[in-house]
């Protein structure tokens, strides 16, 4: 079975499915032993490690793209990946959602968000007229190669509930596979979104955020399928490198230059080295050596 035909039997059976976020093949790795059964590249989480920006359209889509193959080609599991806006008109979603196939993601999601671009969450934004964002979702089901190949489309409730669902069933109606409705600040909205909208509800969580955190028991009863952890992985290696960081300039200011008190045993080395696999590596460096060596 091929992941995107292994993603849509996770989608199929009862429940929801979590995904979490990873931003390069390390991260995923991490995500696949810790017994998750999709990976979700984080749009942010990649702009800040790949080039040291901000999510605000810096990256391009081949440079995603690439991340993508990346990532896929070290795990075994599903891997849905972040697309912008498609990263351009209608022509360019066809050729993302070509090259993101290509690379072997099972999903993408696009979004309706007008540039600049900012998420309901972080403050004042507004979205492309519908109609742009239905021929984009058109041209996005027409260029994909494998029919198991998932499209999902994201909108904000900058409009109010009633358009953000109004704009989900045009986007189902337009053939996306998965609506993403982001904004939502009551569990009585995210009920209206996944029973108004008939195709399945992907849903992301963070603390913090306008939209409910909940147990994923209790997203399940209100109807989401997918459930999205998105960055909190990165934020959780940002946090332990930068606080690190510190402890060590600190410390080795002093005239003994000892590490910080926190430092890592050198056996977490060890521990990565396994995770990527290096017995096997050096089990195949070893096949190729003369005898003699």
């Amino acid at each position: 079975m091929n992941k995107t035909t292994q993603f849509r039997a996770l989608l199929k059976r009862p429940g929801c499915t979590v995904c979490t976020g990873c931003w390069d093949p390390l991260s995923a790795k991490l995500v696949e032993q810790a017994g998750f059964e999709v990976a979700y590249m984080s749009g942010a989480a990649v702009a800040a490690s790949m080039i040291g920006k901000n999510d605000l359209g810096y990256m391009t889509q081949t440079e995603v793209a690439d991340n993508v193959r990346r990532i896929t080609q070290a795990i075994d599991i599903p891997l849905v990946a972040d697309a912008d806006d498609g990263f351009g008109n209608s022509l360019n979603v066809q050729r993302t959602v070509r090259l993101y196939e290509q690379a072997g993601a099972v999903a993408l999601h696009i979004e309706d968000m007008r540039m600049p671009k900012r998420c309901k969450d972080r403050g004042a934004g507004g979205l492309v007229p519908r109609e742009v964002m239905e021929r984009k979702i058109a041209a996005a089901v027409d260029a994909r190669r494998d029919p198991d190949f998932l499209i999902i489309a994201r909108t904000d409730t900058y409009e109010g509930i009633d358009e953000a669902i109004a704009r989900g069933n045009a986007y189902a109606k337009a053939g996306v596979d998965m609506t993403f409705v982001v904004g939502l600040s009551s569990v009585e909205e995210m009920r209206r979104v996944c029973k108004e909208i008939p195709v399945p509800q992907l849903i992301y969580q963070h603390a913090g955020i306008a939209t409910p955190t909940l147990p994923v028991s209790e997203l399940e009863e209100i109807g989401y399928k997918l459930v999205q952890y998105p960055i909190q992985a990165f934020e959780c290696a940002y946090t332990a490198a930068r606080d690190w960081l510190k402890a060590l300039r600190a410390t080795a200011m002093d005239d003994k230059t000892r590490e910080p008190a926190k430092s890592f045993p050198f056996s977490v080395l060890f521990e990565f080295e396994d995770i990527l696999g290096i017995t096997n590596d050096r089990r195949l460096q070893d096949s190729y050596l003369p005898k003699e060596l």
